[in-house]
């Protein structure tokens, strides 16, 4: 039996062994990876992101995804770490609580720029991250989330590093360093929603699995009971955690990346706002139906919408003033979705924010903890039910506890490539944009990243 006084040792060990990934979990991680390039791509126009690219740019090194800048690649990997994470339109693990590959695909793409990674070790390793992510995600959640970590950046800084450790072959005390120097230097509070510091974690993340794994390479040595010793990670992020549990029959013949899998996001806004987000849009169809079938006007005398206790603890900005608070507002995102109808990049500004008829919307909508709901973070689902009150007396509801793009309601392959040609077209053009779609959905075949990088750089 696996003791918990080896729980470092034994994620260095299973790391150092993985084997290579099989082919489903190759395809999963391809979806993923050309998710995050396309919300990266148009993620590198918001301040955030353009400020940390000023800041880091130097005249050689890794690439910018969306620009013509380069950087060393620890600071790359910081860059677009932030810009996938800035406007909250990439993926999420349900195990992690978080996002997975706003911290991996940065961190792998400026190593594997920098070294001329091929395609499938970029995709190899992409799976040894995301099982580190998630594995540790289920050992301490949701009590490290609940606390107030955030597990993007808490739990993705070690994910980060056994993933760069995977695609630069190191051994497997190297690797064993670098998961725990990436583990000591990690952090990130969810206090920070809603402001630039949230992109920042992710890019944070990401930099910290580069250079955690770089060091490791070069002899740089850590603490081998870093996970489980006292005032270690398991004590100061968890609490009694069970890490026999955590890491007991690790197998990578059913990875993480498949049997947990992959929430993909069709609305560029918090993960928890998305099942009331696709319960509005069922009622704004019924609203439509009403007026057409009364051929009457009407008008909205109230929006109720009640949701797990937990939910107001994430969704933290009732009255947002800018589009980065709209993101983690309920109140918001049901009331923009009522007016605007399927919400994108354009509902998320802060014009639109305080524009009038939003805002006068929003002194109609009541959000409310209901302890009957019953929310399973490690599981995706976050159940809602909203209802509308029409001034003709009529009242609609729907309800709903799977949010759309999860493991269970995919996106579907024709859905992932026209939400990444939405988010490339602007910056790229049409053709350019096709191109890097076709080059990305071929990266397992590229024998060098670094030419599958020239489509979405410079």
């Amino acid at each position: 039996m696996i003791t918990a006084l080896r729980a470092t040792t034994l994620l260095g060990e299973a790391v150092a062994a993985a084997p290579r990934a099989s082919d489903a979990a190759f395809e999963r991680a391809g979806y993923a990876i050309l998710d995050t390039v396309g919300v990266t791509l148009v993620g590198s126009r918001e301040p955030a992101a353009r400020i940390v690219a000023r800041t880091v740019q130097a005249p050689a090194g890794s690439r910018l995804i969306g620009t013509s800048l380069r950087a060393p690649a620890p600071d790359a990997a910081l860059a677009n770490g932030t810009s996938a994470h800035a406007l909250d339109f990439d993926d999420v693990s349900p195990a992690l609580v978080g996002h997975p590959s706003a911290v991996l695909v940065p961190a792998l793409l400026a190593v594997g720029d920098e070294i001329g990674a091929s395609g499938e070790a970029i995709l190899d390793a992409y799976v040894v991250g995301f099982e580190v992510a998630a594995r540790l995600g289920r050992a301490l959640n949701p009590l490290h989330y609940n606390r107030g970590w955030h597990a993007t950046a808490t739990l993705g800084a070690p994910a980060a590093a056994a993933a760069v450790a995977h695609v630069l072959r190191l051994s497997r005390p190297q690797v064993q360093a670098a998961i725990s120097i990436a583990g000591s230097l990690a952090g990130g509070m969810r206090v920070s929603f809603g402001s630039m510091v949230k992109p920042l974690h992710a890019g944070h993340a990401a930099r910290t699995g580069v250079l955690a794994a770089r060091l490791a390479e070069g002899g740089f040595d850590a603490s081998a009971e870093l996970f489980e010793a006292p005032r270690g990670f398991g004590d100061l992020f968890g609490e009694d955690v069970d890490w026999d549990r955590a890491f007991a029959n690790w197998s990578w013949s059913e990875p993480e990346i498949l049997s947990s899998g992959i929430q993909v996001k069709p609305y560029p806004s918090c993960a928890m706002t998305h099942t009331a987000i696709a319960s509005m849009l069922s009622l704004r169809d019924s609203v439509s139906r009403v007026e057409q079938a009364k051929r009457s006007t009407w008008t909205i005398d109230r929006i109720e919408c009640r949701v797990t206790p937990v939910t107001p603890q994430i969704l933290i900005h009732s009255r947002p003033q800018t589009g980065l608070q709209a993101k983690f507002s309920m109140e918001y995102c049901l009331a923009v979705t009522l007016l605007d109808g399927q919400p994108g990049l354009a509902q998320f500004t802060d014009e639109r924010v305080m524009q009038r008829d939003v805002q006068e919307l929003l002194r109609r909508v009541a959000v409310e903890a209901d302890p009957t709901l019953v929310e399973d973070l490690t599981r995706g689902r976050s159940p809602v039910v909203v209802s509308i009150q029409l001034s003709n007396g009529q009242r609609l509801q729907a309800a709903r506890d799977i949010p759309p793009g999860s493991p269970e309601e995919p996106l579907t392959q024709a859905q992932l490539e026209q939400k990444f040609l939405s988010n490339a077209t602007p910056l790229l053009g049409e053709r350019r944009a096709v191109d890097a779609m076709t080059a990305f959905n071929r990266l397992q075949q590229a024998d060098s990243v670094s030419r599958v990088l020239d489509c979405v750089c410079g």
